[in-house]
């Protein structure tokens, strides 16, 4: 439909690849840190999106967690996902198609207000034991992805662990974004590293997602 009739602001089938394969990273590296904790219990993943749209992307990212459960074990892993909208509209759509998904207990979704700090509507919902972000998507209005990335590190919602992919940085220029993500990796606090590919649904415009992870807990 989104090829041939009408375009959409999913993030497709070749970015949902590359989201999938980096998810499984970050997923792999949390259950051995469990693994790691002797007699402490194991916490849930915690994964945020920020966008939900119409919920293609939660979907995927619900898709990926699930298989994981399966692949280790409950017991070994459990999840949930946090996806946050500014559109009441679109999110009860969203919610349609997780229930439609059998998804819906899999994820929250957060009606945002733009005059609020992120990160204070964020820690409403996260559990109380969390440590923070093990994996956030960002999807949601461009300009806002470098003060709400700024503001969720300053919250310490983002720290040593955190896995980062921010969607759409070549084709919407977000160069602050990415510049920001360069200076942490010349001081040694993450890796990041640029995937480049076609915008969704398209053949010749050119896109990306940057894809970070925080190798320490930034000063």
């Amino acid at each position: 439909y989104c090829l041939k009739k009408q375009w959409m602001y999913h993030v497709g089938m070749e970015k949902s690849r590359f989201i999938s394969k980096f998810l499984e990273r970050s997923i792999d590296a949390f259950v051995e840190r469990n693994d790691r904790r002797d007699g402490i219990a194991n916490k849930k993943f915690v994964c945020v999106e920020l966008g939900t749209y119409c919920g293609y992307s939660a979907l995927v990212l619900a898709s990926t967690l699930r298989q994981a459960v399966l692949k280790y074990g409950q017991d070994a892993f459990d999840f949930h996902i946090y996806t946050t909208e500014v559109s009441s509209k679109l999110l009860n759509v969203a919610m349609s198609i997780f229930r439609l998904a059998k998804m819906k207990n899999y994820v929250s979704t957060i009606l945002v207000q733009e005059c609020d700090p992120l990160s204070t509507t964020l820690k409403k919902h996260l559990p109380d034991d969390s440590d923070g972000i093990d994996f956030l998507l960002l999807d949601h209005a461009k300009p806002m992805y470098l003060p709400d990335l700024m503001d969720l590190e300053s919250a310490r919602l983002l720290r040593k662990h955190s896995f980062v992919a921010a969607d759409n940085v070549i084709f919407n220029r977000l160069d602050g974004y990415r510049n920001h993500m360069k200076r942490w990796e010349a001081e040694g606090f993450v890796e990041t590293n640029l995937e480049e590919m076609n915008l969704e649904y398209s053949n010749n415009l050119k896109d990306g997602i940057e894809m970070t992870v925080y190798l320490r807990d930034l000063p």
